[in-house]
């Protein structure tokens, strides 16, 4: 009833009978707890969409009925009120299960194209926030993630005139939104925004300003701009380490994090060894930041772990590439055993399809591959592609890498045709995705190119070689052309990342 008292009692007694309203409203048992079949468990549910059907048809029949504007404003603002904000972490504070219960409501709300007469309503605002992440994190659907924060960002700049802190958070979420679709130049533009709106609202350290450094470099990292990242990470762990006075802290383990893994991501052929060490030495430091708080923040664990075994991975990719196998080998068992403890700790977080858990499963099946277990590759590989195809509907870049592998691992078995089709289906989207210079093109290419000369058809395998030559010198990379014998001089060893 606590709801009902919210919509009701802010109605002027002068407009409302709120005893004969109520009277109603309880008579159609409109806010009553009731408990849900779903499946294999029931859910706990709060019925009071009938209100907000009742009054938007009220107020599409009276648009100028004050009174049942004042209505709809009281729903928006009771149900936002209720339905509290999630992040990544499942269930903390019982947040995830509290916003189920009022997720169909608000995404009713929000959907009723309100912008106009709400115009100015922050509590509209939030609810697209909240929306947003709630369909980001708990749903792992990303398709609206742009409409609903450039919506809440509209009516922030429509609300605060110059910098404001909300607008800045507002603005890092929809660069965030872009960068997470793969439009990185867009993710870029709004994050650099925020980041300037927050250092001209504070003054020294402050961890907004760090965290907004570290929406810039996630973006560089995509645009595979990955020194000027770099420089974004090691600012931020620098106002992390002085706000908290400490190394043991979520947000330092997490920049520690996203300095090795931009360690690892650096194209320098020349310092590729060194850099993959250094990518080691970053997240070996992260894990052992994260032993104080492993139980409370499982997520930042196994985000760390995940890259401790990228890191070994990269090291036994170069010592391959160096011919010390034997060494290249003990990197990759150890790749394994940390990629399979992440994999752990993200599958007793979610129980359901998740794109960290597909990450890993892809990783597990990576390092098995280079281990010369194929078989046991496939299996994880095919596993990884399978959620997520559930997970994203359209061409995404988690899918073709996938695929790739998929395609790496019949390689290895040695069938070649099956091999072929992953690869070219893995191909089609990175062209659909991104343009023809971009590396992942090219590479891409490159592989299904090898294969065709694995299969005997040398023609075909020179006109996609060719191709890859062309857009790799029309590359605005630096190293694009180096990275292009690299693909073609170790196609056995390739590994479809």
């Amino acid at each position: 009833m606590d709801m009902l008292e919210e919509i009701l009692t802010k109605v002027p007694n002068n407009t409302l009978d709120i005893d004969e309203a109520k009277a109603a409203l309880e008579e159609l048992s409109l806010v009553n707890q009731i408990q849900l079949e779903n499946g294999k468990e029931s859910m706990f549910g709060i019925k009071i969409h009938s209100i907000i059907k009742d009054t938007i048809e009220i107020y599409i029949r009276k648009e100028e009925n004050n009174e049942q504007m004042k209505i709809l404003d009281n729903v928006i603002d009771a149900v936002n009120k209720k339905m509290p904000e999630i992040d990544e972490m499942p269930n903390q504070n019982g947040d995830w299960d509290t916003a189920e219960i009022y997720y169909r409501h608000a995404h009713k709300l929000i959907n009723l194209k309100l912008e106009q007469e709400f115009q100015s309503n922050e509590k509209l605002a939030d609810l697209y926030s909240k929306i947003a992440k709630y369909e980001q994190y708990k749903l792992c659907n990303l398709e609206n993630l742009i409409k609903y924060h450039t919506n809440n960002l509209k009516i922030l700049k429509n609300i605060h005139k110059g910098n404001n802190l909300d607008v800045a958070r507002s603005l890092g979420n929809v660069g965030y939104s872009y960068s997470k679709l793969e439009n990185p130049d867009e993710g870029l533009k709004y994050s650099t925004q925020a980041l300037e709106m927050y250092r001209a609202l504070y003054e020294g350290y402050h961890k907004d300003v760090a965290k907004s450094l570290c929406d810039v470099g996630y973006n560089y990292n995509r645009l595979m701009e990955s020194k000027q990242a770099l420089e974004c990470f090691i600012e931020a762990l620098k106002i992390y380490t002085h706000v908290y006075h400490q190394y043991n802290h979520p947000d330092v383990a997490l920049s520690l994090n996203s300095i090795s893994v931009t360690y690892n991501k650096l194209r320098d052929e020349q310092n590729g060894l060194e850099n993959y060490k250094k990518g080691l030495e970053y997240s070996t430091q992260a894990l052992k930041t994260c032993q104080s708080f492993k139980d409370k923040h499982p997520h930042v664990l196994a985000k760390v772990l995940a890259s401790v075994g990228t890191s070994y991975n990269k090291l036994g990719d170069a010592h391959n590439g160096l011919k010390y196998s034997e060494q290249a080998l003990e990197y990759y068992k150890q790749a394994l055993e940390y990629t399979e403890k992440a994999l752990k700790v993200y599958q007793d977080l979610y129980k359901d399809n998740h794109p960290h858990v597909a990450r890993l499963l892809g990783d597990v099946g990576y390092s098995y591959n280079k281990l010369g277990d194929a078989h046991n590759g496939l299996k994880y590989s095919e596993q990884a592609l399978e959620m997520y195809t559930n997970l994203y509907k359209n061409n995404h870049f988690d899918i073709a890498k996938s695929l790739g592998r998929v395609g790496y691992s019949y390689d290895k078995l040695g069938d070649l045709q099956k091999a072929l089709k992953y690869y070219e289906q893995a191909l089609e989207i990175y062209q659909h995705l991104y343009k023809g210079n971009d590396k992942r093109v090219v590479k891409s290419l490159m592989t299904v190119a090898f294969c065709y000369k694995k299969l005997g058809n040398v023609q075909k395998f020179q006109e996609l070689k060719e191709q890859a030559e062309r857009n790799s010198s029309d590359s605005y990379h630096p190293h694009a052309a180096t990275s292009l014998n690299s693909v073609g001089s170790n196609y056995f060893k390739l590994r479809n990342a």
